[in-house]
């Protein structure tokens, strides 16, 4: 039985610290919400139905909802494919494929958008290097950037991974006696998987399917990048219209249709994610995983080749981009200067960047506001973990705290944005703080899951241990639950960083002066066509990711 004694005057300041931070974090995530509403209210229309069937709104709604579904498709179909292959087979690398669950997180949007223009691109390495080795300029083999079709591949194959990561876990989490118990009764393995496996993983794919369509929905930077003429989404909708109008009449409708579709997806993604719990069980024996198969190896190859031509390729020559020309040169006398332009070192490209004045202060701005919503996000993750172990042991129902972090996947960052930017003044002295809490919002969500996968592994006699030797409920979780939640706190803080440091959505829409990141940056570089400073300034922040993951991430599991 516990023995209740108050606590500490700092340890009482250091709780209510973290409370406050975790109050404003819900403030925000609400903020918007209510927002949308106060100035609907306020123009005298609430005709919600009226507004998604105006001719622009409507077409623009389906078209947003059509991309979306049709990426999520392709990669959760992709994430299946290749999860048979990491649930039940053993081959080299895959470790490795299954750590590209960190590159939706990690990698920011923008970087992967540019890593798509200097693969692709009319003048990128794949068309130059087919140009030097034919020694003919006019030939393109790669032209489909700037259209539906690379929309759709970069969202899928940017966000299979996630699939991929959630069905393998589930796939490894079937009891094998389940399966064993099938082979008696029948040879059919179609049989075994649609009445055996296919049940058990199917909370998997919708989970998978549901949370990569919100991403895709409220993708900005791609579809603003490669959308093309009249190709336009919701959420570029409400950038522009909001961006020369201000949060209008109009930005409240989209926001407000934006709002509602998500919130059906998120509901959706809630109950598909509690039927994941519900079904995961722990096997305590593993199974020796067999080789591939020479006719299992006719369909995985071909499927990793897709993963390293569309993922793996595209980021490599971003960094080779920046060390490298990669230009055919046409007008060289001989094939042999040809191919000296065309791998020509850029050292002053790397010298002119990294001292810049603005690199280094894109720089440190990135690492303090990183640090900083990373540290607000994991405080309000670990609020709700208190709040949780609260209830449990309490045995109330804690189904409140597990739906609390979801909300925020509802409201868009471009909401957001424009709701602070017309509630606050840009020229606050506290603006870099409002950017932190507003970026924490969307990172929120990442930290909880993560964290709450290390609370779920606990067992319950060490929470019964805890209870009994400790003064009180807050000194049971600080001294007993909390040291086992380093795992996740560590690369929910890693993943809360990188969001951050690849944000470029926030900074672009708060206008905050005289601040400037390092995916601003690369935004500013790209729109005027400096695509190797660009290229620079990406290596610069995915060497700044990647540092991050080594100090707080030991290879530990990614949840979503």
């Amino acid at each position: 039985m516990i023995i209740h004694k108050s606590i500490s005057v700092k340890q009482g300041l250091f709780y209510l610290s973290i409370f406050f931070l975790f109050l404003l974090t819900i403030l925000f995530v609400f903020l918007p919400i209510v927002y949308t509403f106060f100035v609907l209210i306020q123009k005298a229309s609430i005709d919600i139905i009226g507004s998604f069937f105006d001719s622009r709104l409507f077409s623009v709604s389906c078209f947003t909802i059509f991309q979306a579904f049709c990426s999520s498709f392709f990669a959760t179909s992709l994430g299946l494919l290749l999860s048979y292959f990491c649930a039940k087979k053993e081959f080299k690398f895959r470790t490795f494929l299954l750590s590209l669950a960190a590159i939706p997180v990690s990698v920011p949007a923008l970087i992967m958008a540019l890593s798509y223009v200097f693969f692709f691109g009319n003048s990128g390495l794949l068309n130059s290097l087919v140009q030097l080795v034919l020694n003919n300029a006019d030939i393109r083999v790669s032209n489909f950037l700037y259209s539906f079709f690379a929309v759709i591949i970069i969202h899928s194959f940017y966000n299979f991974p996630i699939a991929l990561k959630t069905i393998t876990g589930a796939w490894e989490n079937i009891d094998s006696s389940l399966e064993d118990a099938a082979h008696l009764l029948t040879d059919n393995h179609f049989i075994i998987f649609r009445r055996i496996i296919f049940p058990s993983i199917f909370p998997a794919i919708i989970s998978s399917f549901l949370i990569i369509f919100l991403y895709s929905f409220f993708s900005f930077l791609i579809i603003l990048l490669f959308g093309g003429i009249g190709l336009t989404t919701l959420e570029v909708e409400l950038y522009q219209v909001s961006r020369f109008l201000g949060f209008s009449l109009e930005s409240a409708h989209i926001a407000l249709i934006e709002t509602s579709i998500a919130s059906i997806c998120v509901a959706l993604y809630i109950f598909s994610k509690s039927k994941i719990y519900k079904n995961a069980i722990e096997t305590q024996r593993l199974k020796e995983r067999p080789r591939l198969t020479r006719l299992e190896y006719l369909v995985f190859i071909p499927l990793v080749s897709l993963v390293i031509f569309f993922l793996i390729l595209p980021l490599l020559s971003l960094c080779l981009k920046s060390i490298f020309s990669f230009q055919f040169l046409d007008e060289a006398t001989s094939y042999f200067e040809k191919i000296k332009y065309f791998f020509s070192f850029q050292i002053s490209t790397w010298k002119n960047t990294i001292f810049s004045i603005s690199t280094l202060k894109a720089l440190f701005s990135t690492i303090i506001v990183g640090t900083i919503t990373a540290c607000i996000s994991v405080a309000s993750a670990l609020c709700l973990e208190y709040l949780r172990f609260f209830l449990q042991v309490k045995n109330k129902n804690t189904h409140i705290v597990s739906i609390l972090p979801f909300v925020s996947l509802i409201v868009s960052p471009l909401i957001l944005g424009f709701s602070l930017k017309n509630i606050f003044f840009a020229s606050s002295p506290l603006s870099i703080f409002i950017l932190c809490i507003a970026q924490s919002v969307g990172a929120w969500t990442i930290a909880d899951i993560q964290i709450q996968e290390s609370y779920f592994r606990i067992p319950h006699s060490i929470i019964n241990a805890s209870l009994l030797l400790s003064k009180n409920y807050f000194d049971a979780f600080f001294r007993c639950v909390l040291p086992m939640l380093k795992p996740g706190i560590k690369t929910a803080f890693f993943f809360c960083f990188a969001i951050s440091a690849g944000d470029a959505s926030l900074p672009l829409v708060l206008k905050i002066p005289h601040f400037e990141n390092l995916s601003l940056m690369i935004f500013r570089l790209a729109g005027t066509y400096r695509f190797s400073e660009s290229a620079v300034v990406s290596v610069i922040l995915i060497c700044l990711v990647c540092s991050a993951f080594l100090f707080f991430d030991r290879g530990k599991k990614y949840e979503y």
